[in-house]
């Protein structure tokens, strides 16, 4: 399936390449879109996964050989696995009122907690954070959660109409307290729990940093699947032992691209690590057992195998993708848990 996604991808319909230029550009607006992506069994054109969102270009061909009951049986599973399908007639990528209707379905969708899949090696470009609370500007994907999305959407377009089959709303995402699906963290009241992003002082807000130092690694994004991989490079600034930038009052001015988080900036950044407070905060989900918060020791973190601390090395200037490409690493995931004695 993966293979045959990726020839898709390298001979694209006239269609198909007209609306993946319209339909990147909304990643500036937090709307990052994959093509030609497996999704059970099917491949569908377009998909923004985490407002599952599935953008299907007909005509041409499609008019000619298509086969509406197929097109429909997919349609009603992809909707019974919580998808919404935007079927657009490839006359209208002339206009601009389909994309307008595409930005308005995904801006009434909720955010949706998913898997990644198995992924393709990638055809990167560079990215990745840099400097504790830091993103890049070249790494961008997630979005807010917004609301409910609609039970039924019909809107005109330019030259016809754009049809969206309804889906149920996804469950809401659950967080989990430990690295272990068993791992609860404690119940008593944290401000975490109780306070948004923009509600917490300063001095919360920093104490929401674990100090796993995955912020500070350079990471290469694929571009045809927006998977993030992160290598064992870090800023010039980190200093790996400490497991801490080495001059954070002055990251800013040391290094152009880091870029600080903010309550408004953090629900945009997909590449943030899945354990990340902020992230999970912003998500309306509890800390893990690791996170110096809820365990009271700042070591939980490395020993949880969180961390990158002593496990990575200094950028050098001007290398290339390519070099980075060999320094991809795959980070263990997190321990479990300890049991109480």
């Amino acid at each position: 399936m993966s293979k045959r996604a990726k020839a898709m991808r390298r001979d694209p319909s006239a269609g198909e390449a007209a609306a993946w230029k319209q339909l990147r550009a909304l990643r500036a607006e937090g709307f990052a879109f994959r093509r030609q992506h497996p999704i059970g069994d099917v491949i569908v054109d377009f998909v923004c996964l985490r407002r599952r969102l599935v953008i299907e270009i007909d005509g041409g061909l499609h008019d000619k050989f298509g086969n509406p009951a197929r097109d429909k049986r997919r349609d009603a599973w992809l909707s019974g696995e919580g998808y919404a399908v935007l079927r657009i007639c490839d006359r209208d990528l002339r206009g601009e009122a389909w994309i307008d209707v595409v930005r308005s379905t995904l801006n009434q969708r909720t955010d949706h907690a998913y898997r990644k899949r198995d992924a393709t090696p990638p055809s990167p470009r560079r990215g990745g954070g840099r400097g504790r609370g830091a993103v890049s500007p070249s790494l961008v994907g997630n979005e807010p959660p917004i609301g409910p999305p609609p039970e039924e959407a019909r809107a005109s377009g330019a030259r016809g109409e754009f049809n969206i089959t309804p889906t149920p709303a996804p469950p809401p995402s659950r967080g989990r307290g430990g690295a272990n699906e068993g791992g609860a963290a404690p119940r008593d009241a944290g401000f975490w729990k109780t306070k948004s992003l923009s509600d917490m002082s300063e001095a919360e807000w920093e104490s929401l940093c674990d100090g796993c130092g995955k912020c500070c690694l350079i990471g290469l994004e694929d571009e045809d699947t927006g998977q993030i991989y992160l290598t064992d490079t870090a800023c010039k600034l980190f200093n790996s032992a400490a497991c801490a930038c080495g001059d954070y009052a002055n990251r800013f001015e040391k290094v152009s691209d880091c870029t600080k988080l903010t309550p408004e900036n953090v629900p945009t950044l997909h590449w943030l690590p899945k354990t990340c407070a902020y992230r999970l905060v912003s998500e309306n989900r509890d800390l893990y057992w690791w996170h110096p918060l809820v365990s009271g020791d700042p070591e939980t973190v490395h020993a949880a195998n969180v961390s990158v601390r002593g496990k990575t090395r200094p950028e050098r200037g001007g290398e290339r993708v390519r070099t980075l490409m060999n320094r991809i690493t795959d980070w263990p995931k997190p321990k479990r848990k300890p049991r109480a004695p």
